[in-house]
């Protein structure tokens, strides 16, 4: 993929098949199709949204600039800290971002969230803020 292709959820949509989750997604590569009518039109197969609305380990996280990525903890200043594709101006990255610039989580169809993975990982994130700038070049 070139320079200004958007492929944040082609990352996303890997991970998930090999986790054994396959075509979830109908159009694997475009962040914006994890927008909140994807389900109604048929795009987003056994995922669903969180109705808690609460971070936990390993959920898809889906901010308002149109990118997509997994929690993996959070700052000591409770910044969400996501593991995703195109992010940072990287391949493939860890970063933060503030707990406002999240859309939703979600989550395989059926797939319970224990109390215990609610609990995130405080970790140590170097470098600045996920943007929409540096998450699609």
């Amino acid at each position: 993929m070139g320079p200004g292709t958007s492929w944040c959820a082609s990352f996303v949509n890997w991970c998930m098949n090999q986790a054994g989750y396959i075509n979830t997604y109908s159009y694997p590569a475009l962040a914006y199709g994890w927008k909140p009518n994807a389900w109604a039109e048929g795009e987003i197969h056994g995922i669903d949204r969180d109705p808690k609305g609460v971070p936990f380990l390993g959920a898809i996280v889906v901010f308002n600039f149109s990118h997509v990525a997994f929690v993996v903890g959070q700052t000591n200043d409770g910044r969400i800290v996501a593991l995703g594709g195109n992010q940072g101006n990287y391949y493939m990255n860890i970063t933060s971002v503030g707990s406002g610039a999240v859309l939703y989580y979600m989550k395989p169809r059926g797939y319970i969230v224990s109390s215990e993975s609610e609990k995130l990982p405080v970790l140590n994130v170097a470098g600045g803020e996920m943007t929409y700038e540096n998450t699609h070049n």
